[in-house]
């Protein structure tokens, strides 16, 4: 029960489970007074005394009754009215989380230091982008904010704390991520990082991981194999385009193809001034991974057809830099289309551009290429094995392994 119009100078009483005291606390500072502190306690756990800075008086200064400094106390009064509006200010944080039915001493004490409220779930996504990007690790980062998107849009707020996350919850989001036409496998990536959040949330309050991860499931489906054979790739590349746009749809996936599985956004962003020393050099947007790869013959003839005088870039993708993901977009889903065209009629499966990834990875284990190889030559950041074979494996064997694919 909690009283929100008692007197100034009571102490505040939260619930018949907690409540929050301004008292003097009897451990000695430097200058031999007592500090002043806010003594929250709450049934069943430790009490907890935050120190108000710059507060504190002899014993006999302190009417313990009123909570307030007595006459003998110099400058009582100023001092009296910092007492006064410190009240209001745990008045109103008390109310807050009272209306949400959500106060515990932890969630107080954040708030009145004004921190973040620590068990505010987009806070914590928040808090675990930033410290990937600090790190360079943007693919891992990237995963999270997808994450975190797709959490947000269900949840219509930014204000869900963990205990607001049951398996009803978790259910519920589920049924609406398939519901919209995302696949199995999207919605498991999604869960594992709100999970991942949750149990890092967990562990540094020390407190038991909740069984609604375990009660929803994040099952994942197979996913359907994307890579061509070396057979298909042939015939692929001998199709015989009827329009320009064929021909540069099929010169933007082996483009892909010989440079070790670059997706459409860093080719897109590739410059003349990337090429350096006969190679292509550029930083993978995913991961922030820097490529140098070099420029074989099939390489050379695709950059010669895409070469133009008047522009910057390597392939004709972005037409304005302050338009680049758009441009991508747009580029994408008309190349996919005639991709998709040019398969039907070869009498393959279905080829979108990430296949020219799969198959560059697909065919270097066919050629006897060893996983961390193949690893570090895709730029798997990702993964804490994949970072320890970038740094193992110099580019001239990577150069090696890339030569001669076809």
């Amino acid at each position: 029960m909690y009283y929100l119009h008692v007197p100034v100078h009571v102490p505040k009483i939260i619930s018949v489970m907690a409540t929050v005291k301004l008292v003097i606390r009897k451990k000695k500072l430097t200058n031999n007074q007592y500090p002043i502190v806010i003594r929250l306690s709450n049934k069943g756990a430790t009490t907890t005394y935050l120190r108000i800075d710059g507060l504190s008086c002899y014993e006999s200064e302190w009417n313990t009754e009123l909570a307030r400094f007595k006459r003998n106390k110099p400058d009582y009064k100023e001092l009296n009215k910092t007492l006064l509006e410190i009240e209001t200010k745990i008045d109103s944080i008390s109310s807050k989380l009272l209306a949400k039915n959500k106060f515990s001493v932890n969630r107080f004490k954040d708030l009145y230091l004004d921190k973040k409220d620590s068990d505010n779930v987009v806070s914590n996504y928040l808090i675990k982008i930033k410290q990937l990007k600090q790190i360079n690790k943007i693919g891992t980062a990237n995963f999270y904010n997808d994450s975190m998107v797709a959490f947000i849009e269900y949840s219509n707020s930014k204000d869900v704390t963990f205990d607001d996350i049951t398996s009803r919850w978790l259910d519920g989001f589920k049924s609406k991520q398939l519901a919209k036409g995302n696949k199995i496998n999207t919605v498991a990536v999604y869960l594992r990082g709100l999970r991942a959040i949750h149990y890092d949330y967990c562990k540094r309050n020390n407190i038991n991981r909740p069984s609604a991860y375990l009660q929803t499931g994040i099952a994942t489906e197979p996913t359907r194999h994307r890579a061509l054979s070396k057979e298909q790739l042939q015939q692929l590349l001998g199709y015989k385009c009827k329009t320009p746009f064929e021909q540069r749809t099929i010169n933007v996936f082996f483009a892909s193809f010989y440079l070790r599985g670059v997706n459409l956004m860093d080719i897109a962003q590739l410059t003349k001034q990337s090429i350096v020393n006969d190679r292509i050099e550029y930083q993978r947007s995913k991961t922030g991974s820097l490529f140098s790869v070099p420029i074989t013959k099939e390489v050379q003839k695709i950059l010669d057809y895409f070469k133009d005088d008047t522009s910057k870039y390597l392939f004709p993708i972005v037409k304005n830099e302050a338009t680049v993901k758009d441009d991508v977009r747009m580029f994408n889903r008309v190349f996919n289309r005639i991709l998709k065209r040019i398969s039907e009629s070869l009498n393959l499966p279905t080829v979108t551009f990430y296949y020219a990834r799969h198959s560059y990875a697909s065919i270097l284990r066919t050629n006897g290429v060893g996983i961390d190889l193949i690893s570090a030559s895709l730029g798997h950041s990702s993964t804490k094995i994949t970072e320890i074979y970038l740094s193992s494996f110099p580019d001239s064997k990577i150069d090696e392994v890339s030569t001669n694919l076809l």
